[in-house]
């Protein structure tokens, strides 16, 4: 599946120059990036959540570890985006996107086959929210689990409050594992695959696709490697369309898409990589593991050049099909 829609060549210059001149005209779009570190769950996983994950398709996302968002580059991208098509304008090169392929390989997210992520928002939050957590938390501690102004809109979790109240809580049986695996992909949702505008937060509506986490792939494993993509769309056309400065979206992806699809703005690799996908890719980390392990980073700034938000803008007004990369898979 080729990252480019259509090939390079087929859009006229002219046609493509004009959107990208008056795009470039406005006033920039500066964007919050918001995401969270996970890392006080992450040291909590045992080898029977990570079988529930593994159930649910989200082991290998888990997989990618921490990563910062590089602000600067993604405020970069998004100057060439155009909600229109869902593409970004590059002047050299023509239309590129994110499609599903790069979820796949970036994440290891389930994409092509898998139930809808859809469904109710009208719940008794109370209740959904006390399946996320320890057995014996009251429900006073259940609703300070809320963000305190949104109660009675989004129900949103603050990840803060989750954090404190399973802070030294033993898993000792299969149902407080299973409360624990909820808590955990919840935070997982909010700070990686659909985070919101606040980047502390996760509407709790999402537990009710973790109901029932012995769910075998047989029937049917939730599509959330295309939920993940709808969502960063959505985000890039909010930037593009509103020119908003704080936005929820998954960041991440489109960072880690622009270090695998393009040689520029991309960090050095200190360490080697080149085994991925042996014997399988089902076999090994999400190809995005590549950019979260340990490499020197890209600097915006020098002697005679633009800095930040302005220098990735300018190396992305030069990039060539000499600096794409089309295929990740050879």
């Amino acid at each position: 599946m080729p990252a480019l829609l259509p090939q390079p060549g087929l859009l006229p210059q002219r046609a493509l120059l004009l959107p990208l001149l008056l795009l470039l005209l406005l006033l920039p779009v500066l964007i919050v990036c918001c995401i969270c570190n996970q890392t006080s769950f992450v040291a909590l996983l045992t080898p029977e959540v990570d079988q529930h994950l593994t159930t649910l398709g989200l082991i290998h996302v888990v997989q990618l570890g921490h990563m910062p968002v590089d602000h600067t580059l993604v405020q970069g991208l998004a100057l060439f985006w155009r909600p229109e098509t869902h593409t970004f304008h590059f002047p050299h090169v023509g239309e590129m996107t994110v499609s599903l392929e790069d979820v796949a390989f970036l994440y290891g997210l389930p994409v092509v086959t898998g139930r809808v992520v859809t469904g109710r928002c009208d719940f008794d939050y109370i209740d959904l929210l006390s399946t996320a957590l320890p057995r014996d938390t009251s429900q006073e501690e259940v609703e300070n689990c809320f963000r305190e102004k949104e109660r009675t809109k989004k129900h949103c979790v603050k990840f803060t409050k989750l954090r404190k109240i399973w802070k030294d809580v033993v898993l000792d049986d299969e149902d407080q594992i299973e409360r624990y695996t909820r808590a955990f992909v919840l935070e997982l949702f909010g700070c990686t695959l659909f985070p919101d505008a606040t980047g502390d937060s996760i509407a709790g509506f999402y537990l009710d696709l973790l109901r029932d986490l012995r769910t075998t792939p047989s029937q049917g494993v939730y599509n959330w490697g295309a939920a993940t993509l709808a969502a960063l769309y959505r985000g890039l056309d909010t930037a593009a369309i509103n020119n908003s400065a704080k936005i929820g979206a998954p960041w991440l992806l489109l960072q880690l898409w622009s270090y695998a699809r393009l040689t520029l703005c991309r960090p050095t690799i200190t360490d080697d990589f080149s085994d991925w996908g042996v014997p399988s890719i089902d076999s090994c980390a999400p190809y995005g593991r590549r950019w979260t392990t340990r490499h020197r980073s890209k600097k915006y700034e020098g002697p005679g050049i633009a800095s930040g938000m302005d220098y990735a803008r300018d190396v992305l007004m030069k990039i060539r099909p000499e600096h794409v990369v089309w295929t990740i898979l050879e």
